[in-house]
Order: C-alpha cells, then sequence, then structure tokens
C-alpha cells in the first residue's frame, strides 16, 4: 500500500523517513525467519566482516551505545551464533566474534537482505543505483560531519 501525504511527498526528509520505514518493515519480516532482530543482524554482519571486536568498537559501529551492543551481543551468544574471545592483556577489554553457525546465519540473512534491496530498487538502473548511493552517503556525511565540527 502506497501511503502518501499531501504537502510532505516533495520533502526529502519525508520521503528518505518513509523509504526508511517500509526497507525496516521488510527486512525485520525476513529476518524473522532466519531468528535475528535487525539489530542482532547488523551486529553479526560487522563481525562477519571485520573480526572480533570489543564491544565498544562494535557499538560504534552498529551505531548504537555499548551498552545496546551488549544486550544484543547476549541474544547472539544464547543462540550460539557469537563467543567472547580473549580481550586485552590485562583482561579487562573482552572481544567477541562469530561463530561458524553465525556466519552461516549472517549469510543466509544477507541473501534475504539483498532480495530485498533488489525490490527496492527494481527499475533502476546499475548506474542509477549507484548515483543513488552516492547521493545517499553524501547527504549522511554532510550530517554527520557537521557534528564533529
Amino acid at each position: 500500500m502506497t501511503q502518501h501525504v499531501h504537502g510532505l511527498d516533495d520533502r526529502i526528509g519525508y520521503a528518505v523517513k518513509r523509504l526508511q520505514q517500509a526497507l525496516r518493515v521488510a527486512v525485520d519480516n525476513a529476518l524473522t525467519t532466519a531468528d535475528l532482530t535487525l539489530a542482532q543482524f547488523g551486529a553479526l554482519k560487522v563481525l562477519v566482516e571485520l573480526g572480533p571486536l570489543s564491544y565498544s568498537q562494535l557499538a560504534r559501529r552498529c551505531f548504537t551505545a555499548r551498552q545496546s551492543i551488549q544486550d544484543v551481543t547476549r541474544g547472539l551468544e544464547a543462540k550460539a551464533l557469537i563467543i567472547r574471545v580473549g580481550g586485552s592483556d590485562d583482561g579487562r577489554i573482552q572481544r567477541v566474534q562469530a561463530t561458524a553457525r553465525g556466519r552461516r546465519a549472517a549469510k543466509l540473512a544477507m541473501e534475504s537482505v539483498e532480495r530485498i534491496e533488489a525490490a527496492m530498487t527494481n527499475g533502476l538502473t546499475r548506474a542509477e543505483e549507484q548515483q543513488f548511493l552516492r547521493w545517499v552517503n553524501l547527504c549522511a556525511d554532510n550530517l554527520t560531519s557537521s557534528d564533529k565540527d
């Protein structure tokens, strides 16, 4: 169902939020079959791509707070998708990494997400997809770079 709101449809922020919401619903539905939440999938994908990380490192890469990532990782650990591994020499910093089962789960979930992204960009040429991606990243960079000034 397409939902349009007179006066807002021509606002970029509104269109981005509408897209984000539609994408979130589609991804959430797909991840339900993989028994993962979106937060769990994001953390698992980061661990698969980057290897063992501390909770703080993982939280930064998932755009969330350290406490939130600990909640997420508890769920992943309970499903045997990640394990704790050695951290710093003094034992204060703990790291987590994806298990073989976690890597398989991330791969299957990513295949579902890729199908959703393909459906989302249906009708766009490859060049248009790449331009869209550049524009979205530029907009995000513009907003996040102002946080650092």
